[in-house]
């Protein structure tokens, strides 16, 4: 190790300590970073909450040389850094499979449960879309989706505790792209979502304002089955269950039977 590299305090065994900031930065390199050789990484996010980013990497790894920016004839202007650390570079590929020329070549790291969730919040900040849409009535709904080589996302999609949506991208050679809407999304957001690591990602806060304000009518209607559930539950009978929820008591009996029958 070059003691002088990425100056002093640099933290380069970052990615060798399997911790959920670890995974998250590893997702987040995944999908928008480029290694150089076995010398560095770089990373470059737009915007200013492409700044912010750019500035939580540099507070996990000690990073403390010059962010540059460039700026195109048309866009936001990006925010770059330039890692050297020979570790880093020989950890990502050791534990996470990330090295030069990834983009139609990644495939999936081998993770499980929260460090797969962390490696994905973070992959989804770098090249997936969190946000509120609307359906074709006016309705609000939840969206995540996210993309990368067939072998990944296939995978990918299996760590997932949610329905999404794969299919292939004609148009990109290798490439695949997964959607989650509504309560799948939900669903997928949940997990995604769960450790205080993945809720600091910048694309969190989309999906927490969504589920915080939005009431869609699935959403409502499994409240009011549980309620119903939790009554049961307690002993109480039909017609007290029914009074107590405000269900219609014909209401209360099917569902009675259809939680008996799971």
């Amino acid at each position: 190790m070059n003691a002088h590299e990425g100056g002093a305090g640099m933290r380069h065994g970052i990615f060798a300590e399997q911790a959920p900031e670890s995974h998250w930065l590893a997702g987040l390199v995944a999908a928008d970073g480029s290694v150089k050789g076995d010398r560095a990484w770089t990373l470059s996010q737009s915007g200013d909450e492409g700044r912010a980013t750019i500035e939580r990497v540099r507070t996990l790894t000690g990073h403390r040389l010059t962010v540059s920016e460039r700026t195109p004839l048309r866009g936001r202007t990006a925010h770059v850094i330039y890692v050297p650390s020979r570790q880093m570079v020989a950890d990502l590929q050791r534990q996470y499979g990330i090295g030069p020329r990834k983009t139609l070549t990644y495939t999936w790291p081998g993770l499980n449960g929260a460090a797969a969730a962390d490696f994905l919040a973070g992959y989804i900040d770098g090249d997936g879309c969190v946000g509120e849409y609307r359906t074709p009535k006016g309705e609000p709904f939840l969206h995540i989706s996210f993309v990368g080589t067939t072998e990944f996302m296939a995978n990918a999609v299996t760590a997932i505790p949610a329905d999404g949506k794969l299919h292939r991208l004609s148009q990109c050679k290798n490439l695949a792209e997964v959607r989650y809407s509504g309560r799948h999304a939900w669903a997928a957001g949940a997990w995604l979502y769960a450790s205080p690591t993945a809720q600091e990602s910048r694309k969190y806060r989309a999906y927490e304002a969504h589920v915080t304000t939005a009431r869609p009518a699935w959403k409502v209607m499994a409240e009011r089955r549980e309620r119903v559930r939790q009554a049961l539950d307690s002993g109480l009978s039909l017609r007290a269950t029914a009074a107590a929820t405000g269900e219609h008591l014909g209401t209360v009996c099917a569902w009675k039977k259809q939680f008996t029958e799971r």
